[in-house]
């Protein structure tokens, strides 16, 4: 076997001779570097459908991170152009007040007109059961029906009161409603 060595007195690469017996041996872990090794038996059951899923969206994330990457940057940005232009459009005071009082009217209109029915349904059942009292006082009549009786006309007089009251608030909220409007559209004009 013939090995390349340095000369010891120049440097230049000679080729030596060996005996056989000089050769270096081959050890366990060289002759085990030259086996391959079988295939190995698997056992394991195949992933399971949600794995699956979730592998094939990795896979397409990992081979398309960039117009991923690119899309999201487009949204975030389409969505912050967005918002900014929402705060300018409605950033002066003016707006945000005429916006603050068609609300609140609206809501007004909206729930004195319930007010005033469960007003109606609770003065009728009042009234009902102040007749029933009256045509109990007249056919036998008890100290205790007396004082029933002041109890049912102070609660209808409470209740008339209550409905005048919603009444005049759901006027008020319709002529501030108007106002509001036209307020707007002053304001819609002096922009244009």
């Amino acid at each position: 076997m013939a090995v390349k060595q340095e000369s010891p007195t120049d440097g230049t690469p000679q080729e030596a001779c060996l005996p056989e017996a000089a050769a270096v041996p081959e050890t366990k872990e060289s002759a085990a570097d030259n086996i391959t090794p079988e295939p190995a038996q698997v056992t394991a059951n195949p992933p399971s459908n949600d794995a699956r899923i979730v592998l094939a969206i990795w896979a397409y994330v990992k081979s398309h991170w960039k117009e991923i990457s690119f899309v999201a940057g487009s949204v975030i940005t389409t969505m912050t152009g967005a918002i900014i232009w929402i705060i300018a459009y409605f950033a002066t005071q003016e707006q945000v007040t005429r916006i603050e009082c068609i609300l609140s009217t609206n809501m007004s209109i909206q729930s004195l007109p319930l007010e005033l029915t469960l007003i109606k349904f609770q003065l009728d059942e009042t009234m009902l059961e102040a007749a029933k009292l009256e045509e109990r006082i007249k056919t036998k009549y008890k100290p205790d029906d007396q004082r029933l009786y002041v109890k049912f006309t102070n609660e209808r007089k409470r209740l008339e009161d209550r409905q005048d009251r919603a009444e005049k608030e759901l006027e008020t909220a319709r002529a501030r409603q108007l106002d509001c409007i036209k307020g707007s559209k002053t304001t819609e004009k002096k922009q244009s």
